[in-house]
Parts: C-alpha cells; sequence; structure tokens
C-alpha cells in the first residue's frame, strides 16, 4: 500500500491511495482511495492532501488487519485456493432478476427519511468502538439519541419524535431515559475511547492542552449535590447551575470533560480536572493554555510543582501599583506588528520569577472604547432615578465608572473613567515557558478560541442547556451524551478538513440533512421502495471522505 501523487490535465495534481496487484502476469497498481486534487500551483493545498493521506493509509491498513483478524477458524484456509467469485455474465443476470416492472402511477410518498446524518456520523461513531462495552443493543440507542442531538438538539421528549418523523425510527422516551440511568457509569471507559480515537488526529503526544469552564443553568431553583447556586456565565443567578470544565488540543479537538458542582469557583477546577485526566487518559507533560478565572497563584504553583509549562491571561489590575504604573507608562515597549487595522506593541517584565508579556492592541483599543461609551449611554438614562447602585446597576462593568452619594443618586465618575482608559488595548499573559520569544507565546495563547468555540458548539449548535433534568445520573448522562455529540462533530469536521476546504458544523450538519430517501408504497402490492434524493456536490465530497457509496436508483424495500 502506498500514495502516488500524479500530474493530470488542466495543471492539476491527484492524490491517491494504492496498491500493487497482479493482473495476468503483470503488475498494475489498484487505487483503494481518492484523497483529492488540488493545484499544483496550490503547495499547501497538495500538502494538505499529503497529510490526509498518511492518516487514510494508516486506517486502511488498521481496517485490513482487523478483517484479517476476523476471518472465521471454522473455515479452511489454503494458499493454493482460489477466491470464488461471480462471472460478469452471472452478475448481469443477477441484476435483471432484480430488475421488474412497476406501474409508477400507483405510487406514493409514505414518508421521506434524513439519511445523511446517520450515515456520515454513524461512520464516526463506529471509529469509537463504543459497542464493545455498551453491547449492540445499548450502542443503537446511544446512536439514535446522538443523532437525534446532532440533527435537530432539543428534549428527549422532542428527540424521540424527531427520530420518528425524520429517521423512521421508534425509540420511546422511557426507553431512553433508563439508557442514561446506565450511562453515566460508563463515563470514564468513553472517555478514555474517545480519546483514543482522537490520538490518530492529535498525534502521539499531547503538547498543548486549552482550559477553560463554563456553567450550565437548569430549569430548576432546588438544589442538592450538584445543582447549586453560583457565579452564572448565562446570566441566570435565579436559577441553580453546574460547573463544566472543558479541554481540547489547539485545533480544538476534544481531550476531556469534567462536571463540578455549581458553586465551585473556577480557579479550584483546574488541577483537579487535570490530574484525573491524567490518570484516566495518559497524558503527559503538556503546557496548559488558560483564561485569567484560572489564574491564582495556588493554581500557578501547583502548575510549577507538577512540572506544568503555562500560559494563562493575568489580571493586570490587581497586580502591585507599581507594577500597574510600569504597565501603563508603555515606556519599555516594541512594535511586534503594524498593518491597516491594528498594531501590536509588546512589553516584557519579571514578575514573582516569571514572565509577564503584556501586549496593547490598536483593534483592542477601539474595542474597549466603544464598550466603556456603551456603558456610559446606558448609564446617563438611569441617572436621577432614585434607589441603591445594586438595584440600579445589573451590569457589573457599570460599576467601574460610577459612585453612589447615600441612597438616593448615582453620577459618572470621571476620574474613574479617565482611570479606565488607561488600560485600553493593554491585555497580559503570565507564563513560566523560558525558551520561547513573545510573539510564539502570544500566538499560542490567541488559540484559546477554539475552546471558546467548542462552548459555543455546546451551548447553542448542541444545545447542552438549559437542563431539564433533576436525578444526578441523568444529569450527568445528559452532559456525557453531549459530549459524545461534540466529539462527533469534531471528528467529522476535522476529516473533511484535511481533504477539503474547512465547514462549520452547522453547515455540515445542514448539507447532510438534505441527503434523503423517499419511501414510495405501491397501492395493490403493498411494496416499498426506497427513492434516492439528489446530492449536492458538498454531500458527495463528504461522503467521499468516509468512502461511502450511494446508489442513485429507485430500490426496492426488504
Amino acid at each position: 500500500m502506498f500514495i502516488r501523487k500524479k500530474a493530470i490535465s488542466g495543471g492539476k495534481i491527484v492524490v491517491q491511495i494504492c496498491e500493487n496487484h497482479r493482473d495476468q502476469g503483470k503488475v498494475r497498481q489498484r487505487v483503494l482511495r481518492h484523497v483529492g486534487t488540488a493545484d499544483s500551483n496550490d503547495p499547501e493545498s497538495v500538502d494538505k492532501l499529503l497529510n490526509a493521506s498518511v492518516f487514510l493509509k494508516k486506517e486502511l491498513q488498521e481496517e485490513a488487519h482487523q478483517r484479517a483478524l476476523k476471518v472465521s477458524p471454522e473455515l479452511p484456509l489454503s494458499i493454493n485456493e482460489k477466491p470464488a467469485f461471480i462471472s460478469r455474465k452471472k452478475s448481469k443476470d443477477i441484476e435483471q432478476e432484480e430488475s421488474h416492472w412497476v406501474d409508477t402511477a400507483k405510487l406514493s410518498e409514505e414518508t421521506r427519511v434524513v439519511e445523511g446524518i446517520h450515515a456520515v456520523f454513524g461512520v464516526a461513531l463506529d471509529k469509537f468502538e463504543l459497542q464493545s462495552f455498551l453491547g449492540l443493543r445499548q450502542y443503537n440507542v446511544l446512536r439514535h439519541i446522538l443523532m437525534a442531538r446532532i440533527a435537530w438538539p432539543s428534549s428527549k421528549l422532542r428527540a424521540s419524535e424527531n427520530l420518528l418523523k425524520h429517521f423512521n425510527i421508534d425509540i420511546s422516551v422511557d426507553r431512553m431515559y433508563r439508557f442514561m440511568d446506565v450511562l453515566e457509569d460508563q463515563e470514564t471507559s468513553i472517555q478514555r475511547a474517545l480519546f483514543s480515537a482522537f490520538r490518530p488526529l492529535i498525534g502521539e503526544k499531547i503538547e498543548v492542552l486549552f482550559f477553560d469552564v463554563t456553567t450550565l443553568y437548569f430549569e430548576s431553583m432546588d438544589e442538592d449535590d450538584l445543582r447549586r447556586f453560583g457565579f452564572s456565565k448565562d446570566q441566570k443567578t435565579h436559577l441553580t447551575q453546574v460547573v463544566l470544565a472543558l479541554a481540547t488540543t489547539q485545533d480544538g479537538l476534544p481531550v476531556g470533560y469534567k462536571l463540578f458542582p455549581g458553586n465551585t469557583a473556577e480557579t479550584s477546577t483546574l488541577l483537579h480536572a487535570i490530574e484525573e485526566w491524567k490518570n484516566s487518559l495518559d497524558i503527559e507533560k503538556i503546557t496548559i493554555i488558560a483564561d485569567r478565572a484560572m489564574m491564582s497563584e495556588k493554581n500557578i504553583t501547583l502548575l510549577e510543582t507538577s512540572g506544568f509549562k503555562y500560559v494563562i491571561a493575568a489580571k493586570l489590575k490587581l497586580l502591585p501599583k507599581q507594577m500597574q504604573k510600569m504597565i501603563i507608562s508603555r515606556e519599555n515597549e516594541k512594535n511586534l506588528f503594524q498593518g491597516e487595522e491594528d498594531t501590536i506593541a509588546v512589553q516584557e517584565h519579571r514578575y514573582e520569577n516569571r514572565r509577564l508579556i503584556v501586549s496593547h492592541s490598536t483593534k483592542r483599543a477601539r474595542k474597549d472604547v466603544r464598550d466603556r461609551e456603551q456603558i456610559l449611554a446606558k448609564l446617563k438614562k438611569r441617572i436621577g432615578k432614585e434607589g441603591s447602585t445594586k438595584k440600579l446597576v445589573t451590569n457589573r462593568g457599570y460599576l467601574s465608572v460610577i459612585k453612589e452619594s447615600g441612597m438616593s443618586r448615582i453620577a459618572i465618575d470621571e476620574e474613574k473613567v479617565s482611570a479606565a482608559a488607561k488600560w485600553d488595548g493593554l491585555h497580559g499573559i503570565i507564563t513560566n515557558i523560558e525558551e520561547v520569544n513573545q510573539e510564539e507565546i502570544l500566538s499560542l495563547y490567541r488559540r484559546l478560541w477554539m475552546i471558546e468555540e467548542s462552548f459555543r458548539i455546546n451551548k447553542h449548535t448542541l444545545e447542552m442547556r438549559p437542563v431539564y433534568h433533576h436525578v444526578s445520573r441523568r444529569i450527568k448522562a445528559h452532559i456525557l451524551l453531549c459530549y459524545i455529540a461534540f466529539a462527533l462533530c469534531r471528528y467529522v469536521q476535522k476529516r473533511i478538513s484535511m481533504q477539503h476546504e474547512n465547514l462549520s458544523i452547522e453547515k455540515i450538519r445542514s448539507i447532510l440533512i438534505d441527503v434523503q430517501y423517499s419511501v414510495l408504497k405501491h397501492e395493490e402490492t403493498q411494496c416499498k421502495y426506497k427513492l434516492p434524493s439528489k446530492m449536492s456536490v458538498e454531500a458527495r465530497q463528504i461522503y467521499g471522505v468516509f468512502n461511502l457509496k450511494r446508489k442513485k436508483q429507485i430500490s426496492l424495500m426488504v
């Protein structure tokens, strides 16, 4: 098995995975997978296909190895034995026997079934090898629940209805709940299996780990060991919540997650989660990238004693006064980048024997000015109204630019406004990495947007919240189901991007939902026929990535 890069007409290069075989005494090449075609003048696209072909080659070799292991020991196996085959003539006769005349005037559409979601995401789910410890029946329930969440995320009741309506699959809500009651026990095994499935895409070693925390609220005010009142990132302070910690690679591929009670402080989640992942996922020495919510002396000290490297956003306004003055003065800055829309300058200091790198962005400064002006504009509408600040001010940003006089009136403090403006465009990170330059450190931190996007996918695209469950094991099972769905989406997204352009998960979902087939029923014979819908170019490309074949002709359903 080898990778072939071949020039074709039109200045194109085709990349294929081939193998040699002997045909009538001559050695010929057989194409196993067509990886893709790129312009010969676009070396980046060619390299992208070559990298994808290396991954696909390993996958094909693994599949061939697995097929070899499944050879039944009861079957005779002889090197000299010729393989059975069907002659071309016989194959044609079979096709003729399968074909028959149907009076189309007596056909009517009985239902329409979405085919693309199960086809593509189902293949991806099989890569995770969850059936080995869930069993076939439970695995099929898991498959259908996940497909419903990816296609139309909703409650379990609505998921049951969508499965029947769009996929022609009947799974009751009670069956889903019974499945969830046993799923939570498999959380560690499932996380380990997902991590193993992503290993070929991630590489043997994880060198950088992006970490962040969010909150998930409930449509409930009842507290228990897991649901607690706490600081809500969704501004749902009147509802109970849980805290979700998530780790990804710099490409946004999932590494693991951990659930905490809703009143857990963000700073205390980092080390707990990493220690657990180290034991269960075999994570070695890594660099932790996190935002300022993770910055505490305890966290940083523990990271250092554990041998971890880190890049964490610094809380500049909590630094010693003398250090703040040095930062605001920007005396030792040097330009790192200058463009039409943005200019970035950096300054570096030593703080607690660590590197403190502070960047100033003109683009960020303009945004800070706009945000403050919006706050001031809203405040001016409130000035003159009676009541305390706590009642009148609902936005934390307001507190940085106001002063209160008794319990009657509030006013804008111009000195605070002026002081806040001095920090416009400034952002700091603290790190113990000494051998990497400032530009690389900043570039590494900027990749943190990938995990922020991952939270948006979980919370909005897959609608992980609000959570309507009230039993702890079902809450945990719900989060686990959403995490598996997220991992599936990332896996499919990554595999597509290896051979084609990057597509958002929403776009992939939309494309595959349109891959459908109609079930036609004959009014006299009651026979049912499958009529595939036309596939878009994007859908054919996605099917090609996973080597999926689809019949174009109408066929009799058995």
